[in-house]
């Protein structure tokens, strides 16, 4: 099933001005604002509405090595200070209100949002440095999820979102402007073959999933179009796509099977070049060669349900273990110059090496880091091969600031 990306991009817009009001007021977490440990009222003797910001840091990546020299700045500010060799730090003249510190640390640059400090206030905060992520000593790290629902246990008290087992509980804060508050809603219009998407933000579990701290629900108007018979209520032809595995080829036809459905060529359709296979008899022969193929059709759907299609790619899958062809895209949430490596905020490791192209905004590692310890919000999109682990191996980064 799918949700158009500017369905999904509406809901996730709205849905995180809500998470960051619901998680500022909910429990301690990496992703949300920090959680500082020192009192929030003015100082005795203030004389100014500046803050004091000081604590310790650790880096949970490399615990071995001294803490000293862990650069700590105020987004935004000329601020900027190093840690001793206790990890302690001191930031003064703070500007009152909300605040994103930096840390920079082995090459990796991370963020720490504190929000509502008080004016003339002295604020200890205590961070640890994770992979991707800066969070408060002793807090689960957290992060967001969004895309469309694959699945729901109500029983369970699951659903599955982008792929992401999201686990809710009586703590689960369902927000009121979504289509849907409780999960017996969801699977209700699952079953109806309606798209649903999902924003989901709360803390990490160990076993991958995320359990939910704020939740939005969102139901496309009409019916998925890779679910329902592919025509709207007035049985007009609907703009339709289907992705997956081909299963079958009938020449006499000029159909093919992807996933489960029936998809029509003729003459008009647009065999993409980017494809391995641009024709139903290289798609039957590669088939018949024991060859896995996945397709992805483009059309209109039938009052059959079948699609008429009116672009196709279709490639063969690679089932010699070699590495697949892969992109990645998104904001990023942290880099490492050393490793190479850059963190995908929803999601993501990508891997670079000398061979990279890097392009857009940041030619390097070290400029998107300082694009990054400025305050900007970047966006990668990363084109290679899939690694055994998941990660993308880089072969080109293009990198733009977001906004």
């Amino acid at each position: 099933m799918k949700v158009h990306s500017v369905h999904a991009a509406r809901l996730f817009a709205s849905f995180a001005a809500c998470a960051l009001l619901v998680l500022a007021n909910g429990c301690s977490t990496a992703s949300r604002s920090g959680s500082p440990t020192g009192p929030m009222l003015p100082s005795p003797g203030a004389t100014n509405s500046a803050v004091t910001v000081s604590g310790t840091v650790v880096d949970e990546v490399h615990p071995a090595a001294s803490p000293a020299g862990i650069v700590v700045s105020v987004v935004a500010t000329a601020l900027s200070t190093t840690t001793d060799g206790s990890g302690h730090f001191v930031l003064s003249q703070v500007p009152a209100g909300n605040v994103v510190l930096m840390f920079s640390s082995a090459g990796r640059t991370l963020s720490l949002s504190l929000n509502s400090l008080a004016p003339g206030s002295s604020v200890t905060v205590n961070v640890a440095l994770g992979a991707s992520q800066a969070h408060m000593q002793g807090d689960p790290a957290t992060r967001e999820v969004e895309g469309q629902v694959s699945a729901v246990d109500v029983a369970g008290a699951s659903l599955t979102v982008a792929g992401t087992l999201v686990r809710v509980d009586g703590a689960t804060q369902w927000d009121a402007t979504g289509d849907a508050t409780n999960l017996q809603a969801v699977a209700d219009a699952l079953a109806a073959g309606k798209a649903v998407a999902a924003g989901a933000k709360g803390l990490d579990q160990t076993d991958g999933s995320l359990l939910a701290t704020a939740l939005k629900i969102e139901v496309a108007d009409g019916v998925d179009p890779d679910h329902d018979d592919g025509v709207d209520q007035g049985g007009q032809d609907q703009t339709s796509e289907v992705e997956g595995a081909v299963s079958a080829v009938d020449l006499a036809a000029a159909t093919l099977t992807v996933d489960g459905r029936i998809v029509h060529t003729d003459a008009a359709t647009l065999w993409s070049t980017k494809g391995d296979l641009q024709s139903l008899q290289a798609v039957a022969d590669a088939l018949a060669a024991g060859q896995a193929v996945q397709a992805d059709a483009k059309g209109a759907s039938q009052v059959d349900g079948s699609l008429q299609a009116t672009s196709l790619m279709a490639r063969v899958e690679d089932t010699t273990g070699q590495p697949q062809k892969g992109e990645m895209e998104g904001l990023v949430s942290a880099v490492d110059t050393t490793a190479g490596t850059i963190t995908l905020a929803k999601g993501g490791l990508v891997r670079t090496s000398a061979a990279t192209v890097l392009s857009g905004d940041a030619a390097s590692l070290a400029a998107l880091e300082a694009l990054l310890a400025a305050g900007q919000a970047v966006e990668a999109r990363a084109k290679g091969t899939v690694a055994a682990d998941g990660a993308l191996d880089a072969a080109t980064v293009r990198f733009t600031i977001a906004g």
